[in-house]
């Protein structure tokens, strides 16, 4: 029976990074990333640019060729993200575990690069960086699991931190600080029946929420009820994107523009899932100190 459940566990892990890695990758292939807000940064990259290319800012920030690099390079990335997309599965033969592997870190580390250029395209702001820790650990988690397939209490741990850390970035940007991201305020008008001012009312509710399940995770015991409250609103969010950005009168257009965005997105939901489920299958890896375990069935 828990080998039947790790089975699953591992199959739901391997398609929400499948379905993160080919949203990366079609993103940048078919729209946009963040890169110039670093390359086209002036008070960043002037001197750099004359002291290694020889070249006045005027000349690179408006060349056509310097934008067609960027446009290149951003395909061969999204390339690149398919191969890590596809590299996935090739965990089920022995004789490329070493290369899949190999292109998995690099996919992780790279969407953690990644994280960092939208923190910097969104002037540092802390809930852009935080929001962005369930998408870039989650190849990180599905590679620890195929090394070690239990539920460790350090595995349930880093997954809480992931977690919490992207609920409570959601949550403040919801909740208006340091100001309420237009397009979460232009999807809940799209789904919901409320005029703006409802919709500010009911995204400060959600946000707030959306850090006290942050918190709620780390209570021995009762967290599985904070992770119901993250496993709905999770994938509720990724699927917001694709549900009010979809239009019938033309749907391919519309699905090319958003489906990616709730790809990348559901790891959102499916982590809390699989912690969840985790902490069902295996609840002696709760830390010692959890009030629901005698002390002859806690872990040194």
């Amino acid at each position: 029976m828990l080998q039947s459940y790790k089975n699953k566990f591992n199959k739901i892990l391997t398609w929400t990074c499948f379905l993160l890695f080919v949203g990366r990758a079609w993103q940048h292939i078919r729209w946009d990333a963040p890169y110039r807000s670093l390359l086209w940064d002036q008070s960043w990259m002037e001197k750099l640019v004359f002291s290694l290319l020889g070249r006045e800012w005027q000349d690179w920030a408006g060349n056509i060729a310097v934008s067609k690099g960027i446009e290149t390079y951003s395909i061969i990335v999204g390339i690149f993200f398919l191969f890590c997309a596809f590299s996935l599965w090739l965990f089920h033969y022995e004789k490329y575990i070493r290369l899949s592997r190999a292109i998995i870190i690099t996919g992780g580390a790279y969407l953690f690069l990644l994280s960092l250029l939208y923190w910097k395209s969104r002037y540092f702001q802390i809930g852009q960086l935080m929001e962005h820790a369930i998408q870039w650990s989650l190849p990180f988690f599905l590679l620890a699991f195929y090394k070690k397939p239990v539920f460790s209490s350090g595995y349930i741990l880093a997954a809480k931190i992931a977690i919490a850390a992207t609920f409570i970035g959601h949550g403040l940007y919801a909740m208006g600080y340091p100001a309420l991201p237009g397009n979460f305020l232009q999807m809940t008008l799209d789904i919901l029946p409320l005029n703006e001012e409802g919709a500010r009312h009911f995204l400060w509710v959600m946000g707030l929420l959306d850090i006290l399940m942050a918190v709620g995770i780390f209570w021995p015991g009762k967290e599985k009820y904070f992770l119901i409250y993250g496993i709905t609103w999770g994938f509720l969010t990724a699927l917001a994107r694709i549900v009010a950005g979809f239009e019938v009168d033309f749907p391919l257009e519309s699905t090319d523009q958003f489906l990616w965005e709730t790809f990348i997105r559901l790891g959102h939901g499916s982590l809390p899932l699989l912690l969840w489920w985790g902490l069902r299958i295996n609840p002696q890896a709760r830390p010692p100190s959890s009030p629901l375990l005698p002390p002859q069935q806690a872990r040194p």
